[in-house]
């Protein structure tokens, strides 16, 4: 449960406290279709079998197709030899497989999950709206939304109040089995449109 704490406050940290509240309300909205980002992951999980708790901190490229339900996420790898390699990740929700990819080998996984919402739900929490940066055109109204997926996981999310545009997120879940989750997204270098190379199975991959 510290864990915990100390992720909350550094997130709260990380929020820069030369925002401003501002008056205006926003509605839950729904991120763009296609986008593709750049992603810092910070946080950690409970090991399921060891009881331990694993850390992570990587940055990761992120792609996002909700016309098809794809993601795919490409992270760069340093081995404590100094080679360096890319490790992807091509998910098709709506088959339920997932490859994993280094170089030239390819891991098919079948999976339940589904991938994140596209939409804010009608019964999110509006926490607040404010506004990045100073007062004029270079300012950025944000809003930050609380709400409880199915799965029992609280998140907080904020996006961009005009369009939408994912700023950061946090998700934190306590399973029945004791096992803690929290996780951080921040996300820049937003990019619209969609990228059909970035979501072709790989020729070392076989869908089965």
């Amino acid at each position: 449960m510290l864990f915990v704490l100390w992720l909350i406050l550094a997130i709260m940290e990380l929020v820069p406290i030369s925002y401003c509240r501002i008056s205006t309300i926003s509605k839950p909205c729904c991120v763009p279709s296609h986008f593709r980002c750049v992603m810092d992951v910070t946080g950690g999980y409970t090991d399921p079998t060891s009881g331990r708790m694993l850390f992570v901190d990587r940055k990761v490229r992120l792609y996002n197709d909700y016309s098809l339900n794809v993601t795919r996420t490409d992270t760069d790898v340093t081995l404590p030899s100094g080679a360096t390699f890319v490790h992807s990740e091509l998910t098709f929700y709506n088959q339920h497989i997932s490859y994993k990819i280094d170089g030239d080998r390819c891991q098919t996984d079948h999976i339940a999950a589904l991938m994140q919402d596209k939409c804010i739900p009608d019964d999110a929490v509006l926490l607040e709206t404010s506004r990045i940066g100073q007062s004029g055109h270079d300012g950025i109204n944000v809003s930050t939304w609380r709400y409880v997926t199915a799965d029992n996981i609280t998140i907080l999310r904020a996006v961009t109040v005009d369009q939408c545009w994912p700023i950061y997120q946090t998700e934190q879940s306590v399973s029945s089995n004791g096992v803690l989750s929290s996780m951080e997204y921040m996300i820049s270098n937003i990019e619209l449109g969609e990228v059909p190379d970035l979501i072709a199975t790989p020729n070392i991959c076989t869908k089965t």
